[in-house]
């Protein structure tokens, strides 16, 4: 998983046609040659340089922050993802999550936040609050809204597909916070099941 933090194009003599991806990789490591697909769009291209600072490597390992090449000119932009061909992210447009509420204003369904997931914002509209889930994880409340501190079972919509993994599977592609579209703060944090 390689959310794309910002596009280099230097567009200097020395460096005329360079365009590379920065940002940090998770999940598995990436290697020149491998298949790779820009998310959302679906496109298909290969690794042909990684770098790192002023060196350039065959492979980056999961962790790493670098700056990648790609064999032809596709239309990549920040919030954009690059994964491996084969190992293709969920992508929908409707999520069942676990909230930590962190806001002194009630999470109640109906209510439209931000999603910030990796580099990538989009509008959400809360659809349901499932129950309440004690701290000690000894069991679940039913309920219709969350207080402050309270962790408990969301139901989201989307305004356009996410490319996710559960949290289980991939904690930094599976994690999420919510943001107030009035006060711009954060208001909770998200686990995607």
């Amino acid at each position: 998983r390689f959310p794309v933090q910002t596009v280099i194009r230097p567009k200097t003599e020395e460096y005329h046609d360079f365009r590379g991806y920065a940002g940090k990789l998770y999940g598995n490591s990436i290697k020149v040659g491998d298949a790779v697909t820009v998310l959302p769009s679906l496109t298909e291209s290969k690794v042909s340089k990684i770098h790192f600072f002023d060196k350039t490597f065959d492979e980056a390992v999961a962790g790493s922050s670098i700056t990648i090449e790609l064999e032809n000119d596709i239309n990549v932009t920040r919030g954009d993802m690059i994964v491996k061909s084969d190992e293709l992210p969920k992508i929908e447009k409707d999520i069942t999550t676990t909230v930590c509420w962190m806001d002194s204003k009630k999470l109640v369904p109906g209510t439209k936040y931000l999603v910030q997931h990796n580099t990538n914002r989009v509008l959400a509209k809360v659809e349901s609050i499932k129950n309440t889930i004690a701290t000690d994880y000894s069991g679940t409340t039913e309920a219709s809204q969350l207080a402050i501190n309270e962790i408990g079972e969301v139901s989201i919509k989307l305004s356009k597909p996410l490319y996710f993994d559960s949290y289980n599977e991939n904690k930094s592609n599976g994690a999420f916070i919510l943001i107030d579209t009035a006060t711009n703060t954060t208001a909770g944090v998200g686990f995607i099941r």
